[in-house]
């Protein structure tokens, strides 16, 4: 036990001595995440706090296979958002949802699709 908080404590060290800094994480009132894990047409994708993010592209990708399906840019939740008429259909299933926004990737989680 000992020697793991040693081990710890070095790397943490070693880390500071390089210069390396904390990563900066996001506030968290502009945090994303996905609110209904339920999807259909009837309840759409609502990603909660996406309008802080307007230059944002979602993509929904299968979650076996990890193929992307769809890409969706300026996703906001009301003009554009998933399903809608102007989406290829797909099928019912279980979806991951990313998110590329300000150069960076966010993989929000999984969500089930019902046709």
């Amino acid at each position: 036990m000992k020697t793991k908080i040693l081990l710890s404590f070095l790397a943490i060290c070693l880390l500071i001595s390089m210069g390396c800094k904390k990563p900066k994480s996001i506030p968290a009132g502009e945090k994303l995440s996905i609110v209904n894990r339920g999807v259909s047409v009837q309840y759409p994708l609502i990603i909660e706090n996406i309008n802080k993010y307007p230059d944002n592209t979602v993509y929904i990708s299968e979650e076996r296979s990890g193929k992307s399906v769809l890409k969706i840019e300026d996703y906001d939740n009301t003009k554009v958002f998933f399903p809608s008429a102007a989406q290829p259909p797909i099928q019912s299933g279980n979806y991951l949802c990313t998110i590329r926004t300000r150069g960076k990737n966010i993989s929000l989680g999984y969500f089930k699709f019902k046709n």
